[in-house]
């Protein structure tokens, strides 16, 4: 069917839209039209009924006319449909009549689908209470249009009648002649009835931004499989926070506010998920920002963003399909949200004072009425024999809350019995989970509640802007003051920016995250920076800036002497070092021409680093050749790998050149200890130290079978199994064995009551490992188990 609502540009085309109207029609309605309005017609035919009606229809005349027909409930469902800027779904004008209590629920027994029409609408005002009484009175006298044909199990009209019309709307030009509607003013509920009020901060909910991020910076954190962040990382970030929660054994998904923030950060651009790990971006942007323009970033982030799912915190029914709160929402969620926020921004500007409290169930109530299917299309298919039931049966067969009846792809459970409660347990809680989290969370909104329920809002003046229905809030906009206590304390002094808190969370330690932001100057903290780049200059400088007093003078002269200290040791990554093989050699190479510009330090008495310029390494080689002291090479631990040493019978390692590679040494040191004079030992206490870091005795033979020169001695190997206890323990006892003619004879003796007492079948068991020796050979056998670490027990387990 056409929809007939065009905007006429004079009375020709006016009467055409009528005509159109009237053509989608039955004709029983035109003759109710007919009758009602009084309009002459002398045929029995359809057309001269349309022609009729359209020269009457839509004029001011027919408007005032129609008007004095309508009861008092009658003109309080026009009003409604008034307030309805686009069509409305016939059942859900019902449900709206419903529960605004203008009409009475429909009784069987009071109608009967074959009673005629004519006899419902033409009834005295105090007798049409039902729904079919009043939506036929209103389209009978010209004021409402219906356009559009539901499918009915009794009937197959493929015209509009009462019974099959599936939307209603006010034709344009109808709705430009009847009075105004009053305004639906948002109702206002006083503070003083409040209990408890929930007052929100933008400016704490982007300083725990910051510390969320300051955290990860310091601390990359952890996800589960589950993309979850494990517990030991969870207490640790809330622990950070401005006002940490009560975590208990909970994890993650039980504490939405946590993973709101990860998840916002992270849209944000300030944290990178990087495999199972969330990083911190180094330097973001987002902090040197005004602080207005970082709480409207965050918001429209949030506002725009997949990265949320509302209807995941509706606690009462579950969701199948609609995964977890780590996964992206439906693009459907990001429109429903939208359009819930538009609402809240339209409701705000009806008001007298913006700081007035708006009912949560105000704003719900304005989006049943004018936006129903804001989260889930409805396609209404009323499917019953009992047209006064038609439009308040409801059949799962046509619910969107069900994994087939929506675009998303959702089951609810349990299931509900009706839409009007569908609706109430899944999109009014959307709406109110809207308001309770994200803009409570981010400072946007205050929340009211009376015996512990949340009954009011009220938009605070940032979340009014970033709304749009407010003027831009003065944010301070100062980098705050630092205060240097000569105890090493600072005290950051509201208001502060987040810009000097990352500065500060550089060079030193956080110890309370209140009004007063307290940290703590340290030499671990000091060293953190120094790894970044920072020096005792420059951290003095910065504190200097922070702070309008002189710094204590203790405190600079302690930064300076850590920067020394600092200095004194240089990691050096992929270095070239030249090792000699005493002081005396290093000595005259330093000295000489030929090879003293090719090396950058000398960190050690025998050790220096080659210059890291391009071929230095290569020049130092040719030069060190010339002077007759060709060197050994070794590029990588991989050039080790090969026989270095020997063991003498004491366990001392003797090396096949003077001066082995570092790289050796760092191999030996996993199983061999040292003594003062720099010589290498093989040690029950070295082998027992290599077993504990991990290694095996397999380990520690293969390596040292690799790197002794000529076959590693039998007694190396029995030393190493004994020391790392690699045979475990044995037993040993003493038993006679008797031997029996054959199997049937034993049987016989074992009968026998008295032998049977003393003498047993020796029938070892499975799981235990026996050997028979003679025990002529016991001594030798102990003595033999003992050299390889076996200890011997006298019982058998």
């Amino acid at each position: 069917m056409s929809d007939v609502r065009t905007k006429p540009s004079d009375r020709t085309s006016t009467t055409a839209i009528a005509r159109r109207m009237l053509d989608q029609y039955h004709f029983s309605i035109l003759k109710d039209m007919v009758g009602l309005l009084m309009v002459p017609v002398n045929t029995t035919r359809k057309q001269d009924y349309v022609r009729a009606l359209a020269e009457v229809l839509f004029t001011p005349a027919a408007v005032e006319k129609g008007l004095s027909l309508l009861s008092e409930r009658e003109r309080k469902a026009l009003t409604l449909l008034q307030n309805v800027e686009d069509r409305l779904e016939t059942g859900r004008l019902q449900s709206l009549l419903l529960r605004q209590g203008l009409v009475e629920p429909e009784s069987k027994k009071k109608y009967r689908y074959h009673v005629p029409y004519s006899s419902i609408i033409f009834t005295r005002a105090d007798q049409r209470t039902s729904f079919g009484a009043v939506l036929g009175r209103l389209m009978a006298v010209g004021l409402v249009c219906g356009t559009g044909i539901v499918t009915l199990d009794y009937s197959n009209r493929t015209k509009v009648y009462y019974d099959n019309v599936q939307s209603l709307y006010i034709p344009d030009p109808v709705r430009s002649l009847l009075p105004e509607p009053p305004p639906l003013q948002p109702e206002v509920y006083r503070v003083e009835d409040l209990t408890h009020v929930d007052e929100s901060s933008a400016r704490a909910f982007q300083r725990d931004l910051y510390f969320y991020w300051s955290t990860a910076r310091a601390n990359p954190l952890t996800l589960t499989k589950q993309g979850r962040l494990y517990k030991r990382d969870l207490h640790l970030v809330n622990e950070a926070l401005l006002h940490p929660q009560d975590l208990g054994e909970k994890g993650e998904p039980d504490h939405p506010r946590l993973i709101f923030l990860r998840l916002l950060l992270t849209g944000l651009g300030m944290l990178e998920q990087d495999d199972s790990q969330i990083r911190a971006v180094r330097d973001p942007r987002f902090f040197a920002q005004r602080p207005a323009s970082r709480i409207r970033q965050t918001f429209e982030c949030w506002r725009d963003g997949s990265f949320w799912n509302e209807a995941l915190s509706i606690s009462h029914v579950t969701i199948a399909g609609a995964g977890s709160r780590v996964d992206p929402a439906p693009a459907g969620i990001a429109r429903a949200r939208a359009r819930v926020l538009d609402h809240i921004a339209k409701l705000q500007q009806k008001r007298a004072q913006p700081e007035q409290w708006t009912l949560v169930q105000h704003l719900v109530g304005e989006v049943r009425l004018t936006d129903y299917d804001f989260v889930f299309p409805r396609n209404y298919r009323p499917r019953t024999s009992h047209y006064y039931q038609a439009y308040e049966r409801y059949t799962p067969r046509f619910t969107p809350y069900i994994s087939y009846g929506n675009e998303m792809g959702w089951s609810f459970s349990p299931p509900f019995q009706d839409e009007e409660e569908g609706w109430e347990s899944v999109e009014a809680w959307f709406i109110r989970a809207i308001l309770l989290e994200p803009l409570y969370w981010m400072g946007l909104a205050d929340i009211g509640y009376a015996e512990g329920n949340a009954l009011a809002y009220r938009l605070t003046p940032v979340g009014a802007w970033v709304l749009g229905v407010g003027p831009e809030v003065d944010i301070p906009d100062t980098e705050g003051r630092v205060v240097v206590q000569p105890n090493f304390e600072l005290f950051a002094l509201d208001p502060i920016s987040d810009l000097t808190l990352s500065r500060l969370d550089e060079f030193a330690e956080r110890t309370r995250a209140e009004r007063a932001i307290k940290y703590e100057i340290t030499r671990t903290s000091v060293f953190r920076a120094q790894r970044h780049g920072w020096t005792a200059d420059s951290i003095i400088d910065a504190l200097r800036k922070m702070s309008d007093t002189p710094l204590p003078q203790n405190v600079v002269r302690t930064l300076h002497e850590w920067q020394e200290l600092h200095e004194r040791i240089t990691i050096r990554r992929g270095a070239a070092l030249l090792q000699a093989v005493d002081g005396d050699l290093l000595d005259r190479l330093v000295e000489d021409s030929s090879i003293r510009p090719h090396l950058a330090t000398r960190p050690g008495e025998t050790v220096a680093v080659i210059s890291s310029r391009l071929g230095e390494t290569e020049e130092l080689v040719l030069a060190l050749q010339a002077m007759g002291y060709p060197p050994a090479r070794t590029r990588s631990p991989r050039d080790t790998a090969r026989p270095s040493f020997t063991i003498d019978k004491a366990g001392q390692l003797h090396f096949s050149i003077a001066l082995p590679s570092i790289y050796l040494y760092e191999q030996l040191a996993l199983f061999t200890g040292q003594d003062e004079q720099g010589r290498y030992w093989l040690t029950q206490s070295a082998i027992q130290r290599a077993l504990e870091q991990g290694m095996s005795v397999n380990d520690i033979l293969s390596m040292l079978q690799t790197l002794h020169l000529g076959p590693l001695p039998r007694w190396v190997e029995i030393k190493v199994r004994a020391w790392g206890h690699y045979y475990g323990s044995a037993a040993l006892e003493t038993v006679a064995l008797v031997q029996i003619r054959d199997s049937e004879t034993l049987r016989e003796l074992l009968s026998e009551p008295e032998i049977g007492e003393i003498l047993h079948v020796f029938a070892p068991d499975e799981n235990k490992v026996l050997a028979v020796v003679d025990t002529e050979h016991l001594n030798a056998l102990s003595e033999l188990f003992a050299e390889r670490g076996i200890t011997l027990q006298d019982k058998l387990d």
